[in-house]
């Protein structure tokens, strides 16, 4: 043990550090309920009823559902002032849930899932929220009990050790963590403006062009009336192929990649959280080539997609795929690829795949899919545009995931006293 520090329940701190049961400091932890959902009326108030999908970021501004004083009468409920700090104590087996708090930023009730922590002038409110967000995956994990659902209750958590310094140096942590957070938001504020650009600017782009005064109506809607309508198949090389029946496997190093519906994300890039290889040596013709583009065929994710890029490696495509090979003569496969992220795109998918029942697209039927097709130089001109966007926005999500893993350090380091600020 390192000199001048001392364990507790999470690890070691600072000699001088206070360590106390959470009971012992608040001692009215009190969780919510539910009122009669027969009752309609008592959803229909304006009073905040926070539930533990509120609980995702710092500050609880609005909720999802709001309910009635009579409501709020009938299930014995309470107000609690903003300030007020909150954890999620049922559904903890999932990850998405296990260590969600937050503060309410109004005067609020809550549900069954959430655990109310009144202010108390020997805690800051905000280092709270900061020491949860470092350990409450781990107490979800240690201390919930039940098999299926697994939950948090009172006793529990007043029994959990809580470690804090004075005052004046929980609002310093507080502070610096809190510099961090504001960095983060106006990153995310960044991403969904640029977004919203791209969004418009596809728009335009994809169905006026670039410097048309005439247009014409088609069955994809008004274009110029110098541009085409093609289907898919007739810009290809190849009719749609299905990708390679293997299994997944370990990765190994020097190998091609294997790409499953599972590593293309909602915006075509390809995810880089779980690289996987595959067991079959007769693999050659499944390598995906400049040009190519796989489609989702079956299930919830049908019509995701993902634009071969030589910058991702060497990658050969599975089963649940099919690969269309694009004629480079005739169309640049980016341009498609801004064309897959639209509104009519989707709105085709929802029609197509949901015909039979069960959702899915084949090979005939994704070679049907018609496009809105300029001359090749313009649709060089669209797909730089749309990329240069993309690139902002990829500039902005790794400066964001920068600033998550300074934050995790920095809670690291201030919350175990490994750094002090006094």
């Amino acid at each position: 043990m390192k000199e001048g520090y001392k364990r507790y329940e999470f690890g070691y701190i600072p000699n001088e550090w206070n360590v106390k049961r959470i009971g012992e400091i608040y001692k009215d932890l009190k969780a919510g309920a539910t009122p009669s959902r027969s009752n309609p009326e008592y959803f229909n108030g304006d009073i905040p009823w926070i539930t533990s999908g509120e609980l995702k970021s710092k500050f609880i501004y609005n909720t999802y559902e709001k309910i009635s004083k009579e409501g709020l009468e009938s299930a014995n409920l309470r107000i609690y002032p903003k300030g007020t700090f909150f954890i999620a104590i049922t559904g903890l087996e999932a990850e998405g849930t296990r260590g969600s708090c937050g503060i309410n930023a109004i005067d609020s009730a809550t549900n069954q899932s959430c655990l109310a922590f009144r202010k108390v002038k020997e805690v800051n409110t905000e280092y709270l929220y900061y020491w949860y967000l470092l350990y409450g995956d781990f107490i979800g994990l240690r201390y919930t009990q039940g098999t299926k659902q697994q939950s948090l209750n009172n006793k529990i958590v007043e029994g959990l050790e809580f470690a804090y310094p004075t005052l004046k140096e929980q609002e310093k942590i507080a502070d610096i963590l809190s510099t961090v957070d504001s960095q983060i938001d106006d990153t995310d504020k960044l991403i969904e403006k640029t977004k919203e650009l791209k969004k418009g600017l596809m728009q335009r782009l994809l169905t006026k062009g670039i410097g048309h005064t005439e247009f014409k109506k088609t069955e994809v809607g008004e274009i110029p009336v110098e541009w085409e309508v093609r289907n898919l198949l007739s810009l290809s090389l190849t009719k749609g192929e299905y990708g390679i029946g293997a299994s997944a496997t370990e990765y190994v190093l020097g190998k091609p990649r294997y790409l499953r519906i599972t590593d293309i994300g909602e915006d075509s890039r390809l995810l880089n959280n779980e690289v996987r290889g595959f067991k079959e040596s007769d693999y050659e013709s499944f390598i995906l080539k400049e040009g190519d583009i796989v489609f989702a065929r079956t299930g919830n994710t049908t019509g995701k997609s993902y634009v071969y890029n030589t910058n991702d490696g060497e990658l050969v495509y599975a089963g649940f795929l099919i690969r269309f090979r694009i004629n480079k003569e005739l169309v640049n496969e980016n341009y498609i690829k801004y064309v897959l992220q639209t509104k009519r795109y989707w709105d085709w998918i929802k029609v197509m795949s949901t015909r039979s029942g069960q959702p899915g697209i084949n090979s005939n039927e994704y070679g049907e899919l018609k496009i809105q097709l300029p001359i090749l130089d313009e649709q060089n001109r669209i797909s730089s545009i749309l990329s240069s966007i993309d690139n902002q926005i990829e500039e902005y999500e790794d400066k964001k995931i920068k600033l998550e893993e300074l934050k995790k350090g920095l809670m690291q380091q201030l919350l175990t006293g490994k750094v002090r600020v006094i």
